[in-house]
């Protein structure tokens, strides 16, 4: 499931509920944020590459929601349930469709795949990204 699959729903971010953001924003602004400094295996041709934890976690950090998990490779692939619906910003980093299994995951477990400088690094890059004020 792509971020761009449902394009007129709208997430408020939890500390100022009054903004809503569409998912294409949203994925805009983690494009322009993902970097070497987010993640150690980011690439220019691939930016969501490894980014899905510290993404997981800053997007659960900012809309609330669940940390969710599926196997790939070997291991775990994060991502989030936002009011019930799945996201899944990251899911370009791999050359073929996800076959989710929406397994509960926990904070720590998304961290041992990140960093907490990688996550304020995120964090930070997405409140400087979106955008100070949206009508709705």
């Amino acid at each position: 499931m792509t971020a761009r699959s449902r394009p007129d729903r709208r997430l408020p971010l939890l500390l100022q509920p009054e903004r809503l953001f569409s998912e294409a924003e949203i994925e805009d602004a983690l494009v322009r944020c993902w970097s070497a400094d987010t993640a150690s295996t980011w690439t220019h041709t691939n930016p969501a590459a490894g980014q899905c934890s510290v993404t997981a976690l800053a997007l659960r950090d900012a809309f609330g929601g669940r940390l969710l998990k599926t196997r790939i490779r070997g291991g775990w692939h994060f991502y989030n349930e936002i009011c019930g619906v799945i996201y899944d910003f990251t899911a370009s980093q791999f050359p073929s469709p996800v076959a989710y299994d929406h397994e509960p995951a926990s904070t720590e477990e998304a961290l041992a795949d990140t960093s907490p400088e990688q996550l304020r690094t995120l964090a930070e890059g997405l409140a400087r990204e979106l955008p100070s004020s949206r009508q709705t």
